[in-house]
Parts: structure tokens; C-alpha cells; sequence
């Protein structure tokens, strides 16, 4: 995100109550929590992938040593 994109969130933030700044912090972090959650699933799919990848090619050489 670009500076320009940041400074308009927070020009639209200083027109909101303090009730709303703090609703929409705690918004803010449960939305975070969700995006990190989120990316160690990905990274632990991705892991899965590979590892699956590599065992797939190591039977294969292990088929075609056998054959």
C-alpha cells in the first residue's frame, strides 16, 4: 500500500468518535489475526505440496531404479 492510500485511511479515521476508533481497532485486529492465520495455512499448504512433490519423484526413481 502506498503512502497516499495510508494518509487517506487515516484522514478518514480522524473524522470518526472514539467509540468508532475503537470498534474499528478492534476490528483491525481480528482481520490481522485472520491474515496471519490465513498465511500460515498457505505456507503450511505449500509445505505439504512440496513434500508430497518430492515423495512422488523419489517413487518414481525408486520405480524406475526397480524396473
Amino acid at each position: 500500500m502506498n503512502q497516499a492510500k495510508i494518509d487517506q485511511i487515516l484522514g478518514l479515521c480522524a473524522e470518526l468518535s472514539v467509540e468508532d476508533l475503537e470498534q474499528l481497532s478492534k476490528d483491525l485486529k481480528k482481520l490481522l489475526f485472520r491474515c496471519r492465520v490465513q498465511d500460515k495455512i498457505d505456507l503450511r499448504r505449500e509445505d505439504v505440496a512440496q513434500r508430497l512433490s518430492e515423495a512422488m519423484d523419489h517413487r518414481m526413481e525408486k520405480v524406475a531404479d526397480n524396473a
